[in-house]
């Protein structure tokens, strides 16, 4: 008899450990976690160590991209070593301090939910202190929401990734979004994203956007969704595959003048607007890409972000204003592609005088074939 309580309780213990092992599989597959990492900390300690902010800056990251989509689980464990109320405080801490680490880097409180589980979810050996090391952690899960509760919640969000198209590579871009007007004047750019291959932002229905996607080398190329009042669907994806350009010849225009800060011609920028009308009419099968760019004697590194934006889409806005002069004049667009680079091509890039300035202020024309 005692041998068959031994088995059965042999066994019983086998299943249990075969189906946590099962679950912790399905855990790990679980098409409903967008993202998930764990930040460990000290003996009885809640304050996070430098070693963890790289992992935080991952989940900072996963969260912008999928902005709106998931609520953020933030679960708060410990050792063995204490009694249960002590270690469910600690655990509490330990999620509130992770929790307040992300408040103060813009992460939104009202999708976090923090849990302390104190010393009941242990993950290794509470005997050695390497696995109590390992079980005094915060584990940070972003759970994806149901379309029904972000139909309900009133969230629409346009989202999408940007990749090379030949080899699916993630490809660090410029992504501009516009909410586009009847009127073009009162068109209205919603969002700006630098230097990322994925994006997430949210819109609302009514509306057609379009999204504009840049990258050096690469060809540009701009999307156009139309959102519908009646539209039922929470997420729209929008993706970009860029393609390499195969630059045949570069063309510089220096005399294509614009009123300083702004987008607009001046009288005198006709001329070189004229000569390059007169190139894509005398030869139909040139394909260009326009590419527009500023003089702000200032590195990238010392600019803040308002800069970087401001320059980027005075650069983008000018390079789209020969875009329509192009068009206007009957070259159609299939031809013609823009893209603005800032101040991070400047010819001068010490301009002190008017005329060095004047040759940063250029527009320069790829011709891809």
């Amino acid at each position: 008899m005692k041998n068959i309580i031994k088995i059965a309780f042999l066994f019983y213990f086998s299943l249990a450990g075969f189906l946590s092992a099962q679950a912790k599989f399905l855990i790990s597959k679980d098409t409903n976690i967008l993202y998930q990492k764990t930040v460990y900390f000290d003996f009885n300690s809640f304050s996070i160590n430098e070693s963890e902010i790289p992992v935080l800056a991952t989940i900072i990251r996963a969260a912008r991209a999928n902005d709106g989509l998931f609520i953020m689980e933030i679960n708060g464990h410990t050792d063995f070593i204490d009694n249960d109320l002590y270690n469910f405080e600690l655990g509490k801490k330990r999620a509130e301090s992770v929790a307040d680490y992300l408040k103060k880097r813009g992460l939104d409180p009202a999708f976090m939910k923090i849990q302390s589980f104190g010393k009941k979810k242990s993950i290794s050996d509470n005997k050695s202190e390497e696995g109590r090391a390992k079980n005094r952690r915060v584990e940070i899960v972003l759970v994806k929401k149901k379309n029904s509760d972000l139909i309900a919640s009133g969230v629409l969000l346009i989202k999408g990734k940007v990749i090379e198209k030949s080899t699916g590579k993630y490809i660090p871009s410029f992504i501009t979004i516009t909410q586009i007007s009847d009127n073009r004047s009162n068109n209205q750019k919603i969002a700006f994203f630098e230097r990322k291959s994925v994006y997430s932002r949210n819109i609302d229905k009514g509306f057609t956007y379009e999204i504009h996607f840049a990258a050096d080398g690469y060809k540009t190329i701009v999307k156009r969704i139309e959102v519908k009042n009646e539209s039922l669907e929470p997420i729209f994806y929008v993706d970009a595959e860029l393609e390499k350009l195969n630059v045949k010849q570069k063309l510089t225009f220096k005399n294509i003048y614009f009123i300083p800060d702004q987008p607009v011609f001046r009288d005198d920028a006709f001329s070189d607007l004229e000569k390059l009308l007169a190139f894509m009419q005398s030869d139909s099968n040139s394909v260009i890409e326009i590419q527009g760019h500023v003089n702000f004697p200032k590195p990238l590194f010392d600019q803040n972000p308002e800069e970087r934006e401001f320059n980027y889409t005075l650069s983008l806005n000018r390079a789209l204003a020969v875009y329509k002069y192009l068009v206007n004049n009957g070259i159609s667009h299939e031809r013609l592609t823009y893209k603005g680079y800032g101040n991070s091509r400047m010819v001068k890039p010490l301009a002190t005088t008017k005329s060095e300035a004047m040759e940063n202020m250029r527009v320069e024309v790829w011709v891809l074939n």
